[in-house]
Parts: structure tokens; C-alpha cells; sequence
């Protein structure tokens, strides 16, 4: 099955998404994701459904490669320089 999302909620180890693609808990996803100012995906190769909602799920990163945890890693540190929590 391939769906498309919008990410809303972003962390080292997983995030939150808002999508029409129906999942379950427990489900197994493969993710490609586009960054601002990156030429080339995010890819978890392996992602688990942890929780859902109407149009929400919950998903925990498994398996990434150490380059693509890299460049997470990066845009997580980006995103909290530009918008810092008070």
C-alpha cells in the first residue's frame, strides 16, 4: 500500500502523522520523507504503528540507516534553533 502524510510531530525516535491512509496498530511501514532545503529523502526502512486516530498515527522508527539517522538527527536540531520552545 502507498499513502501520502503530512508529519506533525517530529523526534529521534518516531513521529505523528496526519493521513487518509488507514492503519492499524501493529502495522509495518516503510517511510520516504522530503526535509526543507534537502535534495533527497529521509528513509526509515522499517516504522511501526503504535497508535491511531480518525486520520492520525503514532509511528515509531525501527531501522534507519546510520546516514539517514545522521541527517534526523540534523533537521531535529534545525527545527529547535528556529523555533525554540519556551
Amino acid at each position: 500500500m502507498i499513502g501520502q502524510g503530512t508529519l506533525i510531530n517530529l523526534s529521534g525516535p518516531g513521529c505523528a502523522l496526519e493521513t487518509t491512509l488507514p492503519m492499524q496498530p501493529g502495522d509495518y511501514l516503510e517511510l520516504h520523507g522530503m526535509a526543507p532545503d534537502q535534495a533527497r529523502p529521509l528513509t526509515v526502512g522499517l516504522a511501526k504503528v503504535r497508535w491511531t486516530t480518525e486520520q492520525k498515527a503514532g509511528i515509531e522508527f525501527i531501522r534507519m540507516q546510520r546516514d539517514h539517522q545522521s541527517r534526523l538527527q540534523r533537521l531535529i536540531e534545525q527545527m529547535l534553533e528556529d523555533h525554540p520552545m519556551t
